[in-house]
């Protein structure tokens, strides 16, 4: 496995949970398993079926080659895969849904700030768009998450930060205008596109993932 890929934590806090005698096996499991598997969701599900079989049977695999198959053949890894890939997209649907509409907020307040004309008031406007830039910034956290997760490339957060940018852009230019393009925001239409298209992009990255399974 990958060193740049870690254990998930969840995987690592379900060890902690062993006592000393059988947190040492489960090590030399998890050495043996990272270093014959490269595929960090399959690792760490074989390493979580290892830790309920040490929570309920005092077992010392004397032979890691046939513990590990064991583990790969007896288990539904697949299956349990798939079903996981399934999650971390609807994860990452809602995660962009929400990331699309916080940064809306985010961006019409800019718009208004340099119109200086504000919905309601200057510090009522601030203060709901200081709540939503800081579920943006959650929202894209959780995203590269689910990434790094699943050993995906950055493009989907990549692709959602330049339509936060180019929706930013396109705001304060408008703001800035006198003209009818003032009374149009184009923004919405920019975080829409960026997120279909990042949703897209995860979307086939973990279909490939399935298939590679």
């Amino acid at each position: 496995m990958n060193t740049k890929d870690p254990l998930y934590i969840s995987t690592m806090d379900k060890a902690k949970k062993l006592d000393h005698d059988k947190f040492e096996i489960y090590m030399t499991i998890q050495q043996y398993v990272l270093a014959h598997c490269e595929d960090s969701l399959k690792a760490n599900m074989m390493l979580s079926h290892a830790i309920d079989e040490l929570k309920e049977h005092n077992i010392a695999p004397s032979n890691l080659k046939t513990y590990y198959r064991h583990l790969e053949k007896d288990f539904p890894i697949k299956k349990e895969m798939k079903e996981e890939l399934s999650r971390s997209q609807n994860n990452m649907s809602v995660s962009l849904i929400w990331c699309t509409m916080s940064s809306f907020i985010v961006l019409m307040f800019i718009k208004e700030a340099v119109m200086n004309h504000y919905m309601i008031h200057l510090y009522v406007d601030s203060a709901i768009a200081i709540v939503a830039f800081y579920i943006m910034l959650h929202q894209l956290h959780i995203e590269l998450n689910i990434l790094n997760m699943n050993k995906i490339t950055k493009r989907p957060l990549v692709v959602m930060v330049v339509a936060i940018v180019a929706g930013m852009i396109v705001n304060i230019v408008a703001g800035l205008s006198s003209g009818a393009i003032a009374k149009f925001d184009f923004s919405f239409l920019i975080l829409v596109v960026g997120m279909f298209t990042s949703r897209s992009i995860f979307i086939k990255q973990t279909k490939g993932l399935s298939r590679n399974n």
